[in-house]
């Protein structure tokens, strides 16, 4: 069983720069004890113990005996290089694109922006202005094999969803949608580039002009 840990204040970082720290876990669960670095992206594998024999066959959390820490490396990957691209001052970017990044960061703004938006940001931004540029092409390898796969599980369950499915057919269709539009299409190798008049900035400002 996890052990009971009490954090009396979990907030260790400020919601406007990188987080520099976070909380240990060990094979228990989360610890206070604190790491001076961001941590990095992964999740957790349930492992299941034997199994024994009973009617019930059902699964309850006390058959889950530990778990198996797994890094996501496409994830940890591209905030690296990202990263590095941030620190040479966003290199290989339209002007225009440049001119709202100045905005979204600018200090005087009334409301400022998380850094996890900001970074998220800047993914979109690098991939698709930038990576290419840097030899990144492994990052635009990876989406096309997440978007391709979630347009054939989205149109595999939309044909074989069954009765008692309704919410995860729901969600299946709801990707195979999303895999169809714009940035998921470029993603997947169906618009021409042209990085003046196609850029990160012109797509992003014509749908958030209202929210900023």
């Amino acid at each position: 069983m996890a052990q009971n840990v009490v954090i009396a204040n979990p907030i260790i970082n400020s919601p406007f720069a990188e987080s520099s720290r976070h909380f240990f876990f060990d094979e228990e669960g989360i610890t206070d004890r604190i790491v001076e670095s961001r941590r990095r992206s992964e999740y957790f594998v349930p492992i299941a113990r034997p199994k024994k024999k009973s009617k019930d066959k059902q699964l309850t959390f006390d058959d889950w005996t530990a778990d198996r820490i797994e890094e996501n490396k496409t994830v940890n990957f591209i905030r690296q290089r990202v990263a590095a691209w941030r620190e040479g001052n966003y290199a290989e970017i339209t002007s225009c694109t440049r001119r709202l990044l100045e905005h979204w960061k600018s200090p005087d703004r009334f409301r400022r922006l998380f850094f996890c938006q900001i970074e998220a940001l800047e993914t979109l931004i690098y991939i698709v202005e930038a990576a290419h540029k840097y030899g990144d092409q492994v990052i635009m390898n990876d989406l096309r094999r997440i978007a391709a796969a979630r347009l054939q599980d989205g149109d595999r369950l939309g044909q074989d969803g069954g009765d008692g499915d309704d919410h995860r057919l729901a969600h299946a269709q709801q990707a195979g949608q999303r895999a169809r539009q714009p940035v998921f299409r470029h993603v997947l190798g169906g618009h021409a580039r042209n990085h003046h008049s196609r850029s990160v900035a012109g797509a992003v400002a014509q749908r958030s002009a209202k929210l900023l």
